[in-house]
């Protein structure tokens, strides 16, 4: 039976993202004891992602925002889902709601849950819930765009093909964006 024993955990920065150094043992896929390693872990809580499609204007509702760890690739304006990080007492689901009405202007008032996924388990212990929301003119609250100067956020609507077309020209490179898209693919095929 595979196991995994902590020895050590040492944060070592604390900032947006935080990193702890995390040295382990464990029982290997055969059986064999290995160890001990050392490992960097990028600590950011969990967090979650909606796919928002607006039934008035038949279209998709994603968001593009600032992310600075892009600028190396020269994409620093990516387009992805209504995504945030989960607050403390907060469930997914309420995590959810808020993230869409603050990025986006609408009340999601019914959620589908679509799967969790790690985006870079191999350095980052964030977990991401992933939904799908419909909204429509009457669950509108404002105009979106973030809640602080920390947010500059451009809510970006594309029409059903636009989306898909944009995922098939790997466009879009967001992983829970394409994620969630590929979720829900077969209910908008022609």
């Amino acid at each position: 039976m595979q196991s995994v024993e902590v020895l050590k955990r040492d944060r070592v920065f604390q900032g947006f993202a935080s990193m702890d150094d995390v040295t382990v043992e464990y029982t290997g896929l055969h059986g064999a004891k290995r160890g001990p390693i050392t490992r960097l872990s990028v600590e950011r809580g969990d967090a979650v992602g909606v796919l928002v499609f607006n039934r008035d204007s038949e279209q998709f509702l994603f968001v593009r925002q600032l992310r600075v760890p892009l600028i190396r690739h020269d994409e620093p304006w990516i387009v992805e889902v209504a995504a945030g990080g989960i607050e403390k007492g907060e469930t997914p689901e309420e995590a959810a709601i808020r993230e869409v009405e603050e990025e986006i202007g609408y009340q999601a008032k019914k959620l589908e849950y679509l799967g969790e996924m790690y985006g870079s388990p191999g350095g980052l212990s964030e977990k991401l819930t992933l939904y799908y929301a419909e909204v429509e003119a009457k669950d509108r609250t404002g105009e979106g765009g973030g809640v602080d100067d920390h947010e500059d956020v451009e809510i970006v609507p594309m029409t059903v093909k636009q989306a898909f077309e944009a995922v098939d020209r790997f466009e879009l490179k967001d992983a829970k964006t394409l994620i969630t898209l590929l979720r829900v693919r077969s209910r908008f095929a022609a």
